[in-house]
Order: C-alpha cells, then structure tokens, then sequence
C-alpha cells in the first residue's frame, strides 16, 4: 500500500476505551484480534475521500461503529449458539471486508456476486471494524488460517487476497496460458501476480517506477 504523499501518520494518537463496539453480528463470533493491516480504503473512509465520487460507501460509521479496518487476523474467544458447529473457541479467523450478506437475494444466489448484496454490511463501514482489541464479526462470513499460516500472511489475504485470487480465477486462462496483469507491483496485483503464477499461468505484470519494480522482480514477474 502507499499513502499519498499529503498523508502524514501523526506521531501522538489517542486510545479509546469502549466496553461494546455497537450493535453485532447476527450470527456472530467474537474474535481477538491479533494482527491488522491498513488499507487504502481505510484512509479514503477516515478522511471521506469516496464523497468525491458520488459516495461509493457511504462515510465510516460514527462512534462507537466508527473503527477502522478489515484485514484482520486472530483468534476466537466466544461462539454463537448458531455459528457453533462451524466455530469453537482457540480457532483462528480471519475478518473480511465483508462482514455478512443476506444470503437470499439473487447476487448471494448465483455464488458468484454476494458482494453486491443490497444489504451487504462492511466492517469500518456498518459495523466496527478489526482495529481494536476484539471485534464481533459474522461466523459464516469469517475465514479459517491454517496454522502454518501466520498473522501477517493470513491478514492481507482477507481483502486483497481474495480480489486477486478471485480476478485470477475468473479470467478463466488456462495453465500455460498468458495473462497481463496491469498494476502488478501494487498490494493487489502482487497477490495476483502469486497467484496467477501459482496457477501456471505465463505472466505479463506492467507498472511503473523502480519501488513497483522491486516489488514484481523478487515474485519472478
């Protein structure tokens, strides 16, 4: 990820306490977290940039809903009744941008565009997001991280990792096939730039500047 150049991170910030963080899940689990990451999105939410742009989501929630991210790594401390068959305690999970989706209308029925549920719920958007100690996300939305997968690893694929796994898929080539991904050097187009390379795909990645570059050449593209 890079921030622009006008964005400074201040050096003094300040802690909330909260004992809640609003309203959660319908199906929820509760999940410590232990590693977050920081997206785009997530500066574009703090400081209202997408207004710009005929609101494409509308502002970050306000207090207390209004708590950034959704790459979130960590570990289950507390079940729903209805979720228990999939989660028990000491399970690690990864939160997503998605926090949970109505699971009926047409885009949740194809299998293919949940995404564009019209009644889809974002963390950092609807409900809190990941970047506090515990964060109550939906059970059937949430991801399970192997173990020999860790925090650092599992966090960005919770965002990113699934657009570029999911671009890579559906672009339907075939291994041995050419597939060009333009901006490859950034957070999403090196996952895909892994990803597509891991599929046996032959790989084109176009960017530009030599900080893209370092990020494309040690991947091989």
């Amino acid at each position: 990820m890079s921030l622009d150049a006008n964005y400074e991170i201040p050096q003094n910030q300040q802690a909330a306490v909260r004992d809640d963080s609003g309203p959660g899940a319908k199906v929820p689990i509760l999940v410590k977290i232990n590693w977050s990451g920081l997206y785009t999105s997530d500066k574009c939410l703090l400081r209202d940039e997408w207004a710009a742009y005929n609101r494409i989501l509308p502002p970050m929630a306000p207090s207390p809903l209004g708590i950034a991210r959704h790459e979130g790594a960590g570990v289950v401390v507390a079940v729903g009744d209805d979720v228990s068959a999939l989660w028990k305690v000491g399970d690690r999970a990864g939160v997503k941008w998605v926090e949970s989706t109505c699971g009926v209308c047409e885009m949740c029925s194809n299998g293919f565009d949940e995404v564009h549920c019209p009644r889809v719920v974002h963390h950092a958007v609807e409900i809190a997001g990941t970047f506090q100690e515990c964060c109550v996300t939906d059970g059937r939305s949430a991801t399970k991280i192997p173990d020999e997968v860790t925090n650092e690893e599992a966090g960005p694929i919770m965002c990113g990792g699934f657009s570029a796994y999911a671009a890579c898929k559906r672009t339907e080539v075939k291994p041995g096939e050419w597939l060009v991904i333009l901006g490859a050097g950034g957070g999403v187009g090196h996952l895909a730039l892994q990803y597509a390379k891991a599929m046996g795909m032959r790989v084109i990645a176009v960017d530009t500047g030599k900080g893209k570059k370092g990020n494309v050449s040690p991947i091989g593209g």
